[in-house]
Parts: structure tokens; C-alpha cells; sequence
């Protein structure tokens, strides 16, 4: 097996790993990474959308939003949705480049998610790999927030708020629209009746920023647009 060059390690130098070690260590730098960004973010959703209609993820039926991605991830994420976020349609095309304890990683992204309630579509046009599945908790997370008045709902997103350390700083207009503007973990957001329109975050010196450049809340979308695509064969996965 081949060697990798000598790098450093938590202080212990010259130290040799194969470049199978190497490549996981980078991968898994990158997730973790990942996996905190969308963690603060799903608690600031969360926090923000109490007020949303029948507990659904928006507080509007419908839209579109474009945001332009900067930092370590370059590129757009475009958003479709319907029935108060209940469908979605994401198409994100984007390049990330990570360099951390002397790695450096770039990842190319061009991937289509479809999300109609409890199930999901998945395709990565750079692998043409496409996969299908249901979120397992959907259910149980619809009937845990239908059974809570909306006093206990927003007591209840406080105090997971909280528990990351975060809070709300109060309210912001941000090109005329009013968001509830939220800080937890070196991340921030401004969010229009649930939905992110705007965020911040720089962690361990990953800075990932995200902007709206076109926003059409209360648009129509054609219920055509969830439809998943027919011309690929889906692998069928779970999601928890």
C-alpha cells in the first residue's frame, strides 16, 4: 500500500498514514462540519417557524427563493415549495473547498432533492446516482407538534434554542422584508415566516454565508415540479 507524504498530527511530527487514513480523515472533517452547520440550522428553523400554519416547515403556501452560497462553499441553491413546505424542490449547485490541519479538500455539488411530507428523492448529476426513501420520524414529528398549543410550541423550540446556546436577537428588515434574526454557535439568520433568506457562520474558521439574490414568496408553482424525474433508476435508502 502507498504512502502519503509526512505530514503533522496533533503535535507528533513525521508521522506517515496511508492515503486510504488520509482521504477518510478529510471526508469526515468535512461531514462533521457539515452536519453542525445544518444542526444549528434546523434549531433556528425551528425556532422561527412556532408560528407557521398547522405546524408546517413555512408560515407561506408557496414560492421560490434563490441564494447565492460564499465562503467555503461557492455556488446557488434555487428552492421551490408548496403546501406550506410540505413539498420542496432544491437544486444546488455549488463548489466547497476545505483546508484544515494541513488538508485541503474541493468538492463539486450539482444535486436535485425532492421532498413531498414524509417522502424523499435524491439526484447527483455528477455520479447519476439517484435515491429514494422516507424521513422514519416524520410522523411522529407531525403528531408531536400537533398535540402542543402554540404556547408549548414555542416554549418547546426555546428551550432546544437554548440548549445549543443560542438566541434570538431580535428583528431585522432585510430588503423589506422583516425577519426574526437568530445567533447560535457562530451562526446567524434572518428568517422571513420560517423561511431562511439570509446566514452567517464561521466555525473553527470554515466560513459558510448564504444570501438571497431572488425571493418570490407567495408565488404559484406548478405541482408538476415535484415530480421526480422518470428517466432514473432510484436506490432505495433511509433517512433518520
Amino acid at each position: 500500500m502507498s504512502w502519503v507524504k509526512n505530514i503533522e498530527i496533533s503535535g507528533t511530527k513525521n508521522k506517515k498514514i496511508y492515503m486510504r487514513d488520509y482521504n477518510n480523515l478529510k471526508t469526515k472533517i468535512i461531514y462533521d462540519m457539515r452536519r453542525v452547520l445544518l444542526s444549528m440550522l434546523i434549531v433556528m428553523v425551528v425556532s422561527a417557524s412556532i408560528n407557521a400554519q398547522e405546524s408546517s416547515r413555512y408560515a407561506v403556501k408557496s414560492g421560490y427563493i434563490k441564494l447565492e452560497l460564499s465562503g467555503s462553499t461557492t455556488g446557488t441553491r434555487e428552492i421551490w415549495w408548496d403546501d406550506y413546505g410540505d413539498k420542496t424542490y432544491e437544486l444546488e449547485e455549488s463548489v466547497t473547498y476545505v483546508k484544515m490541519f494541513g488538508m485541503e479538500n474541493t468538492e463539486k455539488t450539482h444535486k436535485l432533492t425532492i421532498n413531498i411530507k414524509d417522502s424523499f428523492w435524491t439526484i447527483d448529476y455528477l455520479t447519476n446516482e439517484a435515491f429514494k426513501g422516507e424521513l422514519e420520524y416524520y410522523d411522529a414529528a407531525q403528531e408531536f407538534a400537533d398535540s402542543m398549543t402554540d404556547e408549548e410550541k414555542e416554549a418547546f423550540a426555546n428551550k432546544v434554542l437554548e440548549s445549543f446556546g443560542g438566541q434570538k436577537q431580535g428583528t431585522e428588515k432585510l430588503g423589506g422584508y422583516e425577519c426574526d434574526v437568530y445567533n447560535v454557535m457562530g451562526a446567524k439568520s434572518w428568517i422571513y415566516k420560517g423561511i431562511p433568506i439570509k446566514s452567517t457562520a464561521n466555525i473553527m474558521g470554515i466560513e459558510n454565508n448564504e444570501m438571497f439574490v431572488e425571493f418570490k414568496p407567495g408565488c404559484s408553482v406548478p405541482s408538476s415540479k415535484f415530480n421526480p424525474p422518470s428517466e432514473y433508476d432510484y436506490q432505495v435508502t433511509s433517512y433518520n
